[in-house]
């Protein structure tokens, strides 16, 4: 029975692969968007993770097997760095993201697979590998090494941390982020909870069910990326517009996405515009609506509601690689 099951899990971690390295053919097109670069990462990730997983399953020699279980490692050692990497950029943090940083956060990952491919000098990564074969399927075992508990601690740690970036932005701008947070949030759960179904012996005996949810984490990203406008989202502009708000409070402040939308004001700006814009173009803003956002910084006259002539200060807002993402308008006191 295990038999069967197996021999229909193969053809689902090959679709798994595809349906990966699809996407990630999608996110590298879209590079210099913030937060493509280390997505593409994990996607590849996946891919190796899936791919080769599927490959050992259909492999007698245990050496060949081994080989195809490094090369896994290659993929999945990383696939959590770059989901943590993703988030920081994501969520508008790039200037985190230092060379020392990237450093800590890949180093381990890079251990754990140098430490895979000099098993024969060590027992730090697995034991007594072999081979059960099961007629049109192999399943490996071996006995787990102790860098293999360092190396789920770091997973878990990476991933709970990526997580509570982007649940911030969820928290901060619920109206604006929720629907594309949430998948993203999801879909980064989901190899969690297939591994912990394996750990807890829900599986058969040896097999890994990680790779088969990465269908769903796909799905889950590829609503995000197509119809939640993930490389058009607010959130970098969102963080750094946030930032203008809080240093001018006293300042009526508006920040707007490069659509020229809403996304962020302060208490002052909502006094000012009657009313709280947030999500609207600033076309729709009556007081505001016949201001031109450009990429330079200027000062304008406009008229407010009670028929007051107010000078408003328009700046554009440039991420580190000086492209611009926003606007921030300051209407100063009103």
């Amino acid at each position: 029975m295990a038999s069967v099951q197996l021999v229909a899990y193969v053809p689902l971690l090959f679709v798994a692969a595809a349906f990966s390295l699809a996407l990630a053919g999608y996110t590298w097109r879209n590079r210099e968007a913030p937060g493509a670069t280390p997505l593409t990462g994990m996607l590849l990730g996946m891919v190796a993770w899936a791919g080769f997983y599927g490959i050992g399953l259909l492999t007698q020699s245990l050496e060949l097997r081994l080989l195809w279980l490094r090369l896994n490692w290659m993929g999945s050692g990383f696939v959590s760095a770059f989901w943590l990497l993703f988030a920081v950029e994501y969520t508008g943090r790039q200037a985190w993201l230092t060379r020392r940083t990237v450093g800590a956060i890949l180093v381990l990952p890079a251990v754990t697979i140098l430490l895979a491919w000099t098993t024969p000098f060590h027992d730090l990564m697995w034991t007594n590998p072999s081979v059960q074969d099961l007629g049109a399927v192999t399943i490996l075992r071996y006995d787990d090494g102790i860098w293999q508990v360092v190396f789920e601690v770091y997973t878990y740690a990476t991933i709970a941390a990526a997580t509570a970036l982007i649940g911030g932005l969820v928290v901060r701008h619920r109206d604006l982020y929720t629907d594309q947070a949430v998948a993203l949030i999801l879909g980064s759960f989901m190899p969690a909870v297939g591994y912990l179904v394996s750990a807890l012996g829900f599986s058969a005996p040896g097999v890994d069910l990680t790779p088969l949810t990465f269908p769903v984490t796909g799905a889950l990203f590829a609503f995000v990326i197509f119809r939640g406008d993930l490389f058009e989202a607010l959130s970098t502009t969102a963080a750094v517009g946030q930032d203008a708000a809080v240093e001018a409070m006293q300042d009526a402040v508006v920040v707007t996405d490069d659509a020229g939308v809403v996304i962020e004001t302060n208490p002052a700006a909502t006094a000012l515009l009657a009313g709280d814009p947030v999500g609207k173009p600033l076309t729709a803003v009556p007081t505001l609506a016949d201001v031109s956002l450009d990429d330079t910084q200027r000062t304008v006259e406009v008229t407010t509601a009670d028929n007051r002539a107010l000078e408003v200060t328009i700046t554009p807002i440039e991420d580190i690689q000086d492209r611009v993402i926003g606007h921030v308008v300051d209407g100063g006191r009103g």
